[in-house]
This record gives C-alpha cells, sequence and structure tokens, in this order.
C-alpha cells in the first residue's frame, strides 16, 4: 500500500469521525490528510514530511479555516429567532405539581414534556393552573402565574 493511498484512507476515516461527532474538528484534519496525500503521491519515501505536513497542515487549518465555519455557522440570528429552550420563553405552560420556592417543589408540563418549575418571585403558584415561562435556566423553567 503506497503512502498516499493511506493518507486517503486516513482522510475518509476523519471524515467519517466528523459525520458522526458534532463539532467542526475532524474535517479539518481530513483535509490535512487529503493535502498530505497529494504531496505523498509525488513524494511516497518522505515519511517524516508527510507526517511535519500533516501536522502544519491541521494547525494551520484549525487556527484559520475553523474560526472562519465556526463564525459563519454558528452566528447569532440578526432576525431574533430563537431555537430550542430560548424559544420557550414566553409560552404557556400548565403546572402538574404546585411551585412553591420556599418548599424546592414545582413541575411544569408544555409539549408534553415535565419540566422542573421555580417561581420567577416568591409566589406559590398551585397545581393545574397557568403558567407563562419567563426563562430556562438549565433543566428548570422559571415561571409566573399567567391570567389564561
Amino acid at each position: 500500500m503506497t503512502s498516499a493511498l493511506l493518507w486517503l484512507i486516513v482522510a475518509v476515516i476523519f471524515f467519517i469521525v466528523e459525520i458522526l461527532t458534532p463539532i467542526f474538528l475532524f474535517s479539518l484534519f481530513s483535509m490535512a490528510a487529503f493535502l498530505v496525500s497529494i504531496f505523498a503521491f509525488f513524494f511516497p519515501k518522505l515519511y517524516y514530511v508527510q507526517g511535519i505536513l500533516f501536522a502544519a497542515f491541521s494547525f494551520v487549518l484549525i487556527l484559520f479555516v475553523r474560526k472562519i465555519f465556526l463564525k459563519y455557522f454558528m452566528k447569532d440570528d440578526k432576525n431574533g429567532a430563537k431555537s430550542n429552550a430560548d424559544s420557550m420563553a414566553g409560552r404557556k405552560c400548565r403546572i402538574v405539581e404546585t411551585v412553591d420556592n420556599a418548599k424546592d417543589s414545582g413541575v411544569a408540563l408544555i409539549d408534553g414534556v415535565r419540566w422542573r418549575a421555580l417561581s420567577d418571585g416568591d409566589e406559590i403558584i398551585t397545581e393545574g393552573s397557568s403558567a407563562e415561562i419567563v426563562s430556562v435556566n438549565g433543566a428548570k423553567l422559571k415561571v409566573k402565574k399567567s391570567n389564561g
């Protein structure tokens, strides 16, 4: 097996790992391995240079390209659209266990999912009432009693 083929196999393995992970890192290693495979095609016996090139390409890609891609793909939505837990603020939920911060109790139900609930103030929100979600803190909803 030639070193160029070996580097192509490494590139494919890194690409597969990238598909299975939620971070943008292994695709950069895949690109570096692909670039080294091109070098290895022309200079198959320079193994130490191939290793150094792989490290250098990986470093440069991580240092520059990753920042650009993360900035482009992970930017905040300028239109104010919220997603995931951030989208829950302002929505109504049903209290299925009385919310009492003093007793450290309370459960709210929203979209069929039970969440641990805390009162926004020190008010007690009784079971069966309707509440409005003020914010999401980790796995807990901060709620206030709503009129509807």
